[in-house]
């Protein structure tokens, strides 16, 4: 498993080849010009106005994490495997962990936190196994 902050790939690594099972996106949502702007009065007649175009980080990694176990149990299911490399972004580790059944978080043999979703398989395999 790479995940970055809304994007993930999994690779299932078998009989020396590395193959890509899936991936997930979560994109961030977009707002127009004055979209969810608001504007109230309050009881002693002072206007308030605010706007709800930030978007809500906490709820975006909560979607993100759902669609990341929603996938890894579909290739689960789908193809199988016995073991587990995660690789994560420190902020989102306990996260995802927290997230995972019980039965796949036995399954993790590794972790190492960062950002690694975009590099190459290949690369990823190193980081794995090769010693710097």
């Amino acid at each position: 498993m790479v995940l970055g902050g809304k994007e993930g790939v999994f690779y299932i690594a078998h009989g020396g080849m590395i193959d890509r099972a899936g991936e997930t996106l979560v994109e961030s949502p977009r707002y127009s010009d004055n979209e969810g702007f608001f504007r109230s009065r309050s009881k002693r007649g002072a206007s308030v106005s605010g706007s709800v175009q930030a978007p809500d980080k906490a709820g975006i990694q909560k979607k993100f994490i759902k669609a990341c176990m929603k996938e890894v149990r579909r290739i689960e299911k789908e193809i199988g495997f016995n073991e587990i490399y995660l690789f994560v972004p420190a902020r989102l580790k306990n996260l995802v962990t927290d997230a995972m059944p019980a039965r796949l978080g036995k399954m993790i043999i590794k972790t190492k936190t960062g950002n690694y979703h975009e590099e190459h398989p290949f690369e990823i395999l190193k980081l794995l196994f090769v010693k710097p």
